[in-house]
């Protein structure tokens, strides 16, 4: 024990480096943290955008640019031929009016005001014929006259009998009007269960439901024929 340099009554140790709380750094402690990098107060050490070696970051996935425009083109192509796939029919022949006409009636060209004339399930009722030059509801485009085997497999079920049993009985120049967007296709039977020498009638209204002006095939403009090379 050495004495107090204060004049104290007590034991006085000296100072011993060894004894220090810390202890003084060794060459070994110091090489450590000489090899930590420093980071800032508070925040991690900041990660690297990717591995040096390896695979890089995925590129940006292309393949959803092509997705999204192929879904367009299959909403333009559901609005264009969403009235192809409605079937209408008479319900009976009282239901076509007491002026006698009837879906097996219909001729191609005939301009038509009636009952259930627009895009639902109700059926066609009290059908008249009017000038193509006054606002119309509906224009028959063609008619298919069914033989035994035709009417036995018309399906009002299936999605494409509308299309199949009247497309062929459209003109070139008539089938433009299919491609359209504002207009709609209505098949119509005189009944629910048509037989032999019944009749298809294929109708075309607008596609929002407002009266037809004029005839539908003006909507198509005429084939310019080409001139005769000499």
């Amino acid at each position: 024990m050495g004495q107090d340099p204060y004049g104290g009554g007590g034991d006085f140790t000296p100072y011993q480096p060894g004894d220090a709380p810390g202890g003084e750094p060794s060459e070994e402690t110091a090489g450590q943290a000489a090899e930590t990098p420093f980071v800032p107060y508070g925040n991690a050490a900041p990660a690297p955008a990717w591995p040096a070696t390896g695979t890089p970051p995925p590129k940006a996935n292309r393949v959803w640019p092509w997705i999204i425009a192929a879904a367009v083109i299959v909403a333009v192509i559901a609005s264009c031929f969403g009235g192809i796939v409605s079937i209408f029919n008479t319900g009976s022949d009282s239901d076509s009016g007491s002026d006698g006409l009837h879906a097996n009636n219909l001729r191609p060209g005939q301009c038509l005001v009636g009952t259930g004339l627009e895009r639902g399930d109700e059926a066609v009722g009290a059908l008249k014929e009017v000038a193509c030059d006054v606002p119309h509801d509906a224009e028959v485009v063609a008619v298919n006259p069914l033989d035994e085997e035709e009417a036995a497999s018309y399906d009002f079920d299936s999605d494409t009998a509308p299309l199949d049993s009247c497309e062929p009985y459209f003109s070139a120049r008539a089938k433009k009007l299919l491609e359209r967007e504002d207009l709609y296709l209505l098949a119509l039977t005189e009944t629910a269960t048509p037989s032999a020498g019944d009749q298809v009638a294929c109708l075309l209204i607008n596609y929002d439901g407002t009266p037809l002006e004029g005839p539908v095939i003006d909507l198509v403009p005429e084939s310019i024929m080409p001139s005769p090379t000499i």
